[in-house]
């Protein structure tokens, strides 16, 4: 997929008349000062009310904490949402398009994007495998094609793909995944459980909402190969989903900004069927 590149170019224009006089500059600063001080403390409070309505836990040792977020997880039958997706190459060049996410969990994932009403991208997930619709895919059906450099998407497999959308609805099975002890702090640390040749899972979990904040896939030489960010969590129902998810690798970054999301709503068949031109991958 060739990237296109955005530069906003600021302009600042200086002017003296602008300011005050210097007999008036200590009013003018205290009340400068008095104007940021409150805004920085709208700033903190609407945080914090963002943040207090999330579902918050007591503190549970180890079992039972991940019993509550398998079980949290297994509530969730499907997810959808829309915002944008933003796709950035290792040099720095990205482009943003509109995107909706849709999900029948486990297996069912939809993410579509387009620009200017023109379909520009669809990464479609089922049971059956994985089908990706962007201009960088045709390499994949035809090895003679032009190689691009730089698509986040190169790395992208089902197996990787479905992993990291179930750590996105908070899908942690307590049959292998464990915490690493000590549970202190405000935040606390799993495990997945893998063979010593497989790559390492770890997540960095909110101990007061059970939300998964960062994971971690690291090759068995220690290699970081992937880094899935969750954060700007919001509620759906009485289930904590983020608005943010970022998805970085060694080929680039990922990114899903989601103004809405809708958890457990009816969703058709049709919306897991790839588009024609859609190219199967491993």
């Amino acid at each position: 997929m060739r990237l296109e590149r955005w530069t906003l170019t600021f302009r600042t224009a200086a002017d003296r008349e602008l300011l005050p006089p210097a007999r008036d500059f200590n009013h003018h600063f205290d009340r400068r000062r008095t104007l940021r001080l409150i805004l920085l403390l709208s700033m903190f409070l609407a945080v914090s009310a963002c943040h207090s309505t999330l579902p918050t836990y007591p503190r549970l040792d180890a079992g039972q904490t991940l019993a509550l977020m398998h079980r949290r997880a297994t509530a969730i039958r499907s997810l959808s949402g829309v915002g944008r997706l933003t796709l950035t190459g290792p040099d720095g060049a990205s482009v943003q398009l509109d995107a909706v996410l849709v999900a029948r969990l486990p297996d069912d994932w939809h993410v579509r994007a387009w620009k200017m009403s023109q379909t520009a991208l669809d990464i479609t997930l089922t049971r059956d495998g994985l089908w990706i619709a962007g201009p960088s895919q045709t390499r994949h059906n035809d090895p003679s094609a032009p190689q691009e450099q730089g698509d986040p998407l190169e790395a992208v497999t089902a197996e990787g793909w479905k992993e990291a959308m179930l750590l996105v609805a908070g899908c942690v099975d307590e049959r292998t995944w464990s915490i690493e002890e000590p549970m202190e702090g405000w935040t606390f640390r799993l495990r997945r459980s893998q063979e010593s040749t497989e790559p390492s899972l770890t997540c960095e979990v909110d101990r007061g909402t059970l939300t998964l904040r960062q994971c971690r896939v690291t090759a068995a030489a220690g290699d970081n190969q992937l880094t899935l960010s969750l954060d700007r969590y919001r509620r759906a129902g009485d289930i904590a989903m983020p608005g943010r998810i970022v998805m970085e690798s060694p080929h680039g970054v990922i990114a899903m900004h989601l103004d809405s999301i809708e958890v457990n709503g009816e969703l058709p068949d049709q919306a897991f069927v790839p588009p024609a031109r859609a190219v199967r991958r491993p």
